[in-house]
């Protein structure tokens, strides 16, 4: 993404969808190292514990990245698949 490091961003939770949306300009920021730490609101919103892995998607036409818990990310990964099963081979 060529996000800097101490960019400021803003990220949003949504428990219901299990997405998690970062943007740049906002309250947070990528640390010095170049990481994203997710406040104790999000990480309980989330109900994401220590150790607990996220799937993450580069946008880079919209300039987001898109955080998925391995659930979700699964029952999409295998909607995909059922969807790409399902049709015909020509």
């Amino acid at each position: 993404m060529n996000w800097p490091a101490n960019l400021p961003v803003s990220v949003t939770a949504d428990c219901r969808s299990g997405l998690i949306v970062v943007r740049p300009r906002g309250y947070h920021a990528i640390t010095g190292q170049g990481h994203l730490r997710l406040s104790a609101p999000i990480r309980r919103r989330m109900q994401l514990h220590a150790g607990d892995r996220l799937f993450l998607a580069a946008m880079r036409d919209r300039d987001v990245i898109v955080m998925y818990t391995l659930p979700v990310a699964g029952s999409v990964l295998q909607a995909y698949s059922d969807a790409l099963t399902a049709q015909p081979i020509s």
